[in-house]
């Protein structure tokens, strides 16, 4: 049998064990995770590193410009900010409001009454839209 012979059913098996990366992943995700035993999670977690080309020995150099670096730091105060006012929703409404409820209010910042602290009246406005 000759190389050209096997560029066909090696091209088949390429395909049929790419199917199956996704079921893979979240194999090692849920051994990860879950396994009772220590030594199944850490080998499990083990070969998520190394797959994710975090081995050992292995470095990672990140590199980033002024402008990206702003824009991360922008993001982080907006997410910073964004919880706080879950949280005062949170106090303001006490225990019985779902974190769905303070989900659903996180949305647009401008088109939201709770961007003003009213907590209530956003939650009405939020009900009267749906």
């Amino acid at each position: 049998m000759s190389t050209s012979d096997l560029v066909g059913p090696l091209e088949a098996a390429r395909k049929q064990l790419a199917s199956l990366i996704p079921l893979a992943v979240e194999t090692l995700q849920e051994l990860a995770l879950g396994a009772e035993r220590d030594n199944v999670r850490l080998a499990a977690a083990e070969a998520i590193l190394d797959r994710s080309g975090l081995s050992r020995g292995a470095s990672l150099h990140v590199t980033t410009d002024a402008d990206a670096h702003r824009q991360a730091e922008v993001a982080a105060i907006d997410l910073v900010e964004r919880l706080a006012r879950n949280k005062a929703a949170e106090a303001a409404l006490g225990p019985a409001v779902a974190l769905d409820t303070l989900v659903v209010l996180e949305g647009d910042v401008e088109e939201l009454p709770l961007a003003s602290g009213d907590v209530e009246h956003a939650i009405e406005a939020q009900a009267h839209e749906q």
